[in-house]
């Protein structure tokens, strides 16, 4: 089936294009991380050519939206790099980057991490993740 390998070599397209839109919000607006200052130590007039042009978008984009990406991104990837595993092994591959999201921002609320616990931050790690199981799910009883 060239049509169904097909699929799964878009959804790694769009997995990759996904994850880069994420870190490269990080990057160009998140001004207080050591991948930030690395990214402009090497690109610097590159940057903030960048951030005069596009200018500062919402506190979501810069801090909430890149999470969520990755999330997604992760799910997307691993869907499909295995397309024919059954429900539940797909289930557990691609909770890992969701899960540790959700761990980070429950360890920050209780100040075992540092950070600032974010409910939406939370929420988009979360809700990709179930959709896609609930998707999956619906798909698979068709």
């Amino acid at each position: 089936m060239v049509v169904k390998r097909d699929i799964q070599k878009y959804k790694i397209i769009a997995g990759i294009f996904i994850l880069a839109l994420g870190g490269f919000i990080y990057i160009l607006y998140r001004e207080h991380t050591l991948l930030y200052k690395l990214c402009n130590t090497i690109l610097s007039d590159y940057l903030s050519f960048m951030r005069d042009v596009l200018g500062r978008p919402s506190d979501f984009i810069v801090y909430n939206l890149p999470g969520g990406l990755w999330s997604i991104a992760y799910i997307i990837i691993i869907d499909g790099l295995f397309p024919h595993v059954s429900f539940r092994t797909i289930a557990f591959r691609s909770c890992v980057i969701p899960m540790a999201g959700v761990l980070s921002e429950l360890m920050q609320a209780v100040h075992v991490l540092p950070g600032h616990y974010d409910s939406l931050d939370l929420t988009l790690y979360l809700l990709p993740y179930l959709l896609f199981l609930g998707i999956r799910k619906i798909c698979q009883t068709r």
